[in-house]
């Protein structure tokens, strides 16, 4: 299988969402799928083996680009979540594209005030952006039912965010002399995150510590 990975993200930037990224690439391409990246970059196009950078541009994206995607010839286009501009719209209109979606864009942004139109601009774009990716995505993936119902998804699959546990190293003995502490590093105040299943895990392991940070 071939996929083109669309990502409205930095290659180079150091967080959490890139990392997200490569392993989700690495676990594709170990499962024996041939994956091409797109990025977004603040810098000129630059096209390598696995590695797209496209200079992001709403209006219109380079003609090498699209003759790229077109003779690239992909089974499927995995997209993270992006806000309307020339490259998306092309690839929606043209392959079978799948959406993963982490957030609601159109809401996470509250307005300063009353006055505060150039938020209320971005939300609105958001907002019509979601309704264009819904009539035209093929699938979506969510990490929580609650994201999906919020968004009324038709066709989606929850996948819940994870970790490689192979990265880390195993504690071999059973007896350990401190309390285990659980660590959850992430945004507050949104009802899709999950929170409310940490809580539950806490009440069913309390020989276990559980943060929230």
């Amino acid at each position: 299988m071939k996929i083109i990975y669309y990502i409205p993200h930095d290659k180079n930037a150091d967080d959490g969402v890139t990392k997200k990224i490569f392993s989700q690439t690495k676990a594709w391409e170990d499962g024996g799928a041939e994956v091409l990246s797109i990025w977004h970059s603040n810098c000129n196009d630059e096209i390598a083996s696995k590695h797209i950078n496209v200079k992001f541009n709403r209006i219109s994206f380079a003609k090498e680009i699209r003759q790229l995607i077109k003779e690239y010839k992909p089974d499927i286009v995995y997209i993270r979540y992006s806000s309307l501009n020339s490259l998306l719209i092309y690839l929606l209109l043209n392959f079978h594209c799948v959406f993963e979606v982490n957030g609601i864009a159109h809401n996470e942004k509250k307005l300063s005030g009353i006055f505060d139109f150039k938020q209320a601009a971005k939300n609105v774009f958001h907002y019509i952006s979601l309704i264009f990716i819904k009539i035209f995505s093929k699938h979506f993936f969510t990490p929580t039912i609650e994201l999906a119902r919020i968004l009324n998804l038709k066709s989606f699959t929850v996948l819940p965010n994870s970790i490689d546990v192979q990265r880390f190293n195993k504690i071999k003995s059973e007896n350990i002399s401190q309390r285990v502490q659980l660590y959850f590093m992430g945004t507050g105040n949104y009802r899709w995150h999950g929170l409310h299943y940490i809580k539950r895990m806490s009440e069913l392991l309390p020989e276990y510590d559980f943060h929230i940070v």
